[in-house]
C-alpha cells in the first residue's frame, strides 16, 4: 500500500512539475551575460514580432523596436549611468524587465 501511495504522488508531482513548466514556458525571459553592458532577451515563438521599448527612469522613451527572432541583445554601452525600464508587448500582453547601469 505505502509503494502505490509513494507511486502515485511521485506521479503527481511529476505532472504538475510538467504543467508548471509548460505554462511557464510561453514567454519572454532574460538570460545572463558574461558582458555587463548587455541585456538579453530571449522569447519563446509566439513572441516573434512584439515590441520591444526601453524607458529611461524619467519615463523618457529610448528605443522601440520589433523583436524580429526569438533572441534579443540590447546594448547599455554607451547609455547614460541610471535604471531603465525594458517592456514587452505583444496581443495585449505585457512583461517589464528592470536594468540598472552603474
Amino acid at each position: 500500500m505505502k509503494t502505490i501511495t509513494r507511486f502515485i504522488l511521485v506521479v503527481l508531482v511529476v505532472l504538475s512539475a510538467l504543467i508548471t513548466k509548460t505554462a511557464l514556458g510561453k514567454e519572454v525571459r532574460p538570460v545572463t551575460s558574461k558582458h555587463k553592458n548587455l541585456f538579453v532577451l530571449k522569447a519563446d515563438k509566439q513572441y516573434v514580432g512584439a515590441i520591444v521599448e526601453v524607458f529611461y527612469s524619467n519615463g523618457d522613451l529610448i528605443s522601440s523596436q520589433k523583436m524580429e527572432k526569438r533572441k534579443m541583445i540590447i546594448d547599455f554601452r554607451d547609455a547614460k549611468f541610471g535604471t531603465y525600464t525594458i517592456r514587452v508587448v505583444k496581443d495585449n500582453k505585457r512583461q517589464e524587465f528592470y536594468y540598472e547601469k552603474k
